[in-house]
């Protein structure tokens, strides 16, 4: 009778076991699409130098606007990452969702009515940011916890998710809004909103099964319940109170240089994204194109950027994963040689007037920044937890803002400063950026050793 009984039990448990495997699939598809639909801060390329011109703005307030978008993602990160950590993630999509159909709504109506708004306008950037993070951020935390054993991997499908939006959108606005670019707008508003809310409630962490399921198992059994894995939550680190990591993470030495890597690489990485449309109407004009190319050339920019990223995320994940599971090696080598690359990308911007050229430092710089956002969700998991992750990542994710901030208002102010008065645009190619792209390429090599002390010092860590 009491084998009956605990086969009956195992049979229960199995099933119970089936469907929470299940649940974190389903969760985890649902996850890449609302980072899909979350990706669409790294559009603004496309759509930039034609909002500013009708609205009858410049460069430098095309610099303050993708300021304000990355101030909702980057400084609003570490709200976002507090709310996901308090309300789980499809609460914190649904806040998500509404914050993205406002701010892109927001946007097209100040591209059809030519509301020359800049605070307007600097609102509706920053609820599409924050909208994006907050829930680009739940589908992280969902798969690093419901994968534990496979983070890396887990956390870089949706992370490389997030980098593919920028091609898909792009690629539709290419297609289907060619010169419309106030349909485009009023298109990501209604769609981008509309799916983070569907796939709001299907993004759920796991539970482990209920103490008292595991207790009759084991007084059926004859095991201990103390050592059952399902009774464990997802991370291995012990339980603190809420507020208790930030102060942990600003007084730790290892994450403020992690927290400085961060900060420089992405920012490098966020400033050509936004910048890329100026500088791809600099290159066409220099090189006597038609102006109907800068469009399309300017699509093809931000597609490369997005599938470089996008490749880069994915394949960082599963490449940390082999580093550090098979070889025993730290994942910073892959943020080493990243940096490399990046720094070889700014190189390319100094020198060349090449519009082919220009082709590879997008796929270069995409890449590199998808290496540096797929690789670091893993080792922040593995250095402080998974517990209050998206706490950790979105503090992290702060940094960025600071170094955007200061590069693309240099950027504007150089590019202003070479643009023509009476036409409104830069002839002179490179020349129009240059030194922007010099000082971005001086931060990279300085990163590099930084990258490398930080390695050395990991040794005596471990």
């Amino acid at each position: 009778m009491r084998c009956m009984r605990c086969a009956a039990q195992c049979g229960c448990k199995q099933r119970r076991t089936d469907k929470a495997k299940l649940k974190m699939i389903i969760s985890l598809l649902a996850s890449v699409l609302v980072a899909l639909a979350s990706g669409t801060p790294y559009l603004y390329g496309v759509y930039a130098p034609q909002l500013v011109k009708r609205v009858g703005l410049t460069a430098s307030h095309s610099a303050t606007i993708s300021l304000a978008s990355n101030i909702g993602s980057g400084l609003g990160g570490f709200p976002a990452g507090l709310i996901i950590d308090a309300k789980d993630p499809p609460m914190s999509i649904l806040i998500g969702s509404i914050c993205i159909m406002m701010g892109y709504f927001g946007v097209h109506e100040v591209y059809v009515h030519r509301w020359a708004n800049m605070p307007f306008i600097c609102v509706a950037m920053v609820l599409v940011g924050f909208g994006s993070i907050i829930s680009y951020f739940a589908t992280i935390k969902a798969a690093q916890a419901n994968f534990p054993k496979h983070r890396g991997s887990a956390g870089a499908i949706p992370v490389s998710g997030y980098g593919l939006s920028a091609t898909i959108f792009s690629v539709i606005a290419a297609h289907y809004f060619k010169n419309n670019t106030g349909g485009f707008l009023g298109f990501l508003a209604l769609f981008c909103g509309s799916v983070t809310l569907l796939c709001s409630y299907f993004v759920q962490l796991k539970t482990p099964l209920p103490p008292s399921f595991d207790e009759e198992s084991a007084l059926l059994t004859g095991t201990d319940p103390t050592h059952s894995h399902d009774h464990h939550p997802p991370s291995e680190h012990l339980p603190e109170p809420a507020n208790s990591p930030v102060l942990v993470l600003l007084t730790s030495k290892k994450f403020l240089c992690h927290y400085l890597i961060v900060s420089v690489l992405s920012g490098i990485g966020q400033m050509y994204i936004y910048s890329v449309g100026f500088v791809v109407s600099a290159q066409v004009t220099y090189a006597k194109s038609s102006a109907s190319d800068v469009e399309t050339v300017q699509a093809l920019q931000v597609g490369l950027i997005s599938i470089a990223s996008f490749s880069g995320r994915l394949l960082s994940g599963i490449f940390s994963d082999i580093l550090h599971k098979k070889f025993k090696l730290q994942r910073l080598w892959i943020v080493l040689t990243t940096t490399l690359a990046l720094a070889c990308g700014q190189l390319i911007l100094v020198y060349s007037n090449n519009l082919s050229l220009l082709a590879v430092t997008s796929a270069v710089i995409g890449g590199s920044y998808g290496l540096i956002f797929g690789t670091y969700p893993a080792i922040m998991a593995d250095e402080f937890g998974t517990d209050t992750f998206s706490t950790t990542w979105g503090l992290i994710c702060t940094g960025p803002s600071i170094t955007l901030y200061i590069l693309n208002k240099y950027f504007g102010r150089i590019f202003d400063s070479n643009t023509d008065a009476n036409t409104g645009v830069c002839y002179l190619g490179n020349n129009c950026y240059r030194p922007v792209f010099q000082l971005s390429f001086y931060l990279g090599v300085a990163i590099f050793f930084v990258a490398m002390g930080l390695m050395w010092a990991q040794r005596k860590w471990l």
